[in-house]
């Protein structure tokens, strides 16, 4: 209940870029009967809003909006249709980018919007429950700083869900429905598919025959491919775009393409609206050789290193972190949520305390440095002082010529940096430390 009350309580927060992206995804959906064509409005209208963004001769060739897979949209499209004929109105607005913004966002719509992810949240701590974790320890996951950041930010929360589904049905040999429900995960956001080659060593570890094991992990693996396919296929050309884009973005985040970008901030007193400085596009070839590199590096470990499901998912997890050019602060949630069940079955050993710690402590101080904190009160303030816009608007943009001062870059060097090194560290604690004594022993 405190979990739940904690939640609602939090409601009128809401972040700034992504506000808008929520307002108009609500608003594409709720104007379109057929769902099919629904959740396709989204992709369309960022690839158009893209066309305009290239024609004005901004930086980059997109235009940030829902880039993301379909499978919010099919769960948004039911609550957005309901919100619009109850009334409810929108405010749909598209902001030329790169932009500070702050949208006020109705409540019914925060609320909206939120309801998957609240449900998301108390789902999984039934499932953290159900992994072994005890009373403690949901208390710390369900009031943890970060997971409620990013309750209020983005939906994140529904992905971990289906992430810690799929280790519970796994540990208990339910490998096809486990492919499945990573499948589905993906479907929401790219992260749970790294969860999937998990799935196929751990099945190939099984005491049964090698054409046994073979055709088992074979049929696991179609199943998340088969139950992921379905969902996009819809709009299978949008999601194509969408993984251009990321592809085409720049280094920045917890990761180390972050020293790209402090670098290329103190490299030229020239804004970086315009020009791109060459250490953005370095950072952006670079992490398409680091991140693929990374990921088999974390796959033959877990295939020489046999360690239990949670701990082999959190191996993957924090191989992308490494390798990655952008890692945002919501995607460290998947690794809190696993490293919550392993630190519950490791008995809270302080061999991985420090380092438990550090992978909620640090993407919450980056997040409350980047967004930053503040500007995540601005919706709730508008809807209290409904003519406070303009005066956000000024205090917005001053805002924004501070953070492109060379010296403003360095504190998020140094959260990245330490961010990257805990990743690494994590991820040699998991290889060599003892084994779990859990009763659940399906091994990665």
């Amino acid at each position: 209940m405190g979990a739940l009350l904690i939640r609602l309580l939090l409601l009128p927060l809401s972040h700034t870029w992504d506000a808008q992206t929520w307002i108009n995804t609500f608003a594409g959906l709720a104007a379109n009967a057929n769902p099919l064509d629904a959740v396709r409005q989204p992709y369309e209208s960022m690839r158009a809003l893209s066309l305009l963004t290239q024609a004005s001769g901004r930086q980059g060739a997109y235009y940030e909006g829902w880039a993301y897979p379909p499978g919010m949209l099919y769960l948004y499209w039911p609550l957005a249709t309901l919100y619009g004929a109850l009334g409810g109105t929108f405010g749909v607005v598209f902001p030329a980018q790169p932009a500070f913004i702050a949208p006020a966002v109705p409540l019914a719509l925060q609320l909206a919007v939120r309801l998957p992810v609240l449900a998301a949240d108390l789902a999984s701590l039934w499932l953290l429950r159900a992994l072994g974790v005890r009373f403690r320890g949901l208390w710390l996951y369900a009031f943890n700083p970060l997971v409620l950041l990013v309750g209020v930010w983005t939906f994140d929360s529904v992905a971990v869900l289906c992430l810690l589904l799929g280790v519970w049905l796994a540990e208990r040999q339910r490998w096809l429905l486990a492919g499945s429900v990573l499948g589905l995960g993906a479907a929401v956001k790219f992260l749970p598919a790294l969860g999937l080659p998990v799935l196929v060593i751990a099945v190939l570890r099984q005491p049964l025959p090698a054409g046994t094991r073979a055709c088992l992990a074979l049929a696991t693996t179609g199943a998340a491919a088969l139950t992921f396919g379905l969902l996009v296929s819809p709009v299978w050309d949008g999601l194509v775009y969408v993984v251009q884009f990321h592809a085409s973005r720049f280094g920045g985040g917890l990761s180390w393409g972050q020293l790209w970008a402090t670098w290329a901030q103190a490299d030229t007193a020239r804004g970086m609206d315009w020009a791109p400085p060459w250490q953005l596009y370095a950072s952006q070839w670079l992490g398409s050789l680091l991140l693929p590199l990374s990921l088999l590096l974390g796959t033959l470990a877990l295939g020489v290193r046999a360690l239990p499901l949670p701990a082999g998912m959190l191996v993957m997890l924090l191989a992308f972190f490494a390798g990655s050019k952008l890692v945002n602060e919501p995607y460290a949630l998947s690794a809190v949520a696993l490293a919550t069940v392993h630190r519950s079955r490791l008995d809270g050993a302080r061999s991985f305390a420090g380092v438990y710690a550090l992978l909620w402590v640090l993407p919450f101080a980056y997040a409350m440095l980047n967004t930053p904190a503040w500007s995540f009160l601005l919706s709730g303030y508008q809807i209290l002082a409904p003519g406070s816009a303009p005066g956000i608007g000024i205090w917005t943009d001053a805002y924004r010529q501070v953070r492109a001062l060379p010296t403003a870059a360095i504190p998020f060097a140094l959260l990245a940096t330490a961010f990257v090194f805990t990743t690494v560290g994590a991820i040699l604690t998991l290889l060599f430390a003892r084994p779990s004594a859990h009763p659940h022993q399906a091994l990665a």
